[in-house]
């Protein structure tokens, strides 16, 4: 049975590239909003909440019409890389968040169900990494830094 975009947990492709490289275009992608937090080995990376503005429709059932309401929505998303022989597999997580748009800044922030939109944003994450490998190879800058042992 096949898992549809509202089911599934995170968006998972694998690439043809080591793991030093995916690191560093995903470090690359996430220089605009910020890294949050990043593993010492490589193996994750997580950026700082990201903000915009969306609308949502509820329909009611009774009435027969739609209630449009704008949302402040907020995401950080994580990008997770594991070796498979020589691939890297990136599997790439959002945490969404929502609150009215003319609430206060206090107001808490509320996780929501994933909608396919929340996660062609994680796709579209995976692509803006894969064109950032493509543009570091052209310049000549795939080439991972020299890991020196640590004495």
């Amino acid at each position: 049975m096949a898992l549809t975009a509202g089911q599934a947990r995170a968006y998972t492709e694998e690439i043809a590239a080591p793991r030093v490289e995916v690191f560093q275009a995903a470090q690359q992608v996430f220089e605009p909003e910020g890294v949050r937090n990043a593993g010492s080995s490589q193996s994750w990376v997580e950026s700082r909440w990201i903000e915009d503005a969306v609308t949502r429709e509820r329909k009611l059932l009774f009435i027969k019409k739609t209630l449009k309401k704008n949302m402040a929505r907020r995401f950080r998303m994580k990008i997770e890389l594991a070796d498979k022989e020589d691939r890297t597999q990136v599997k790439i997580s959002g945490k969404f968040q929502e609150r009215p748009l003319e609430s206060r800044p206090q107001a808490p922030w509320r996780n929501v169900k994933r909608t396919p939109e929340e996660y062609s944003i994680e796709r579209d994450y995976f692509f803006k990494i894969l064109r950032q490998i493509e543009i570091n190879r052209a310049l000549g800058t795939d080439k991972p830094p020299v890991e020196t042992p640590s004495a």
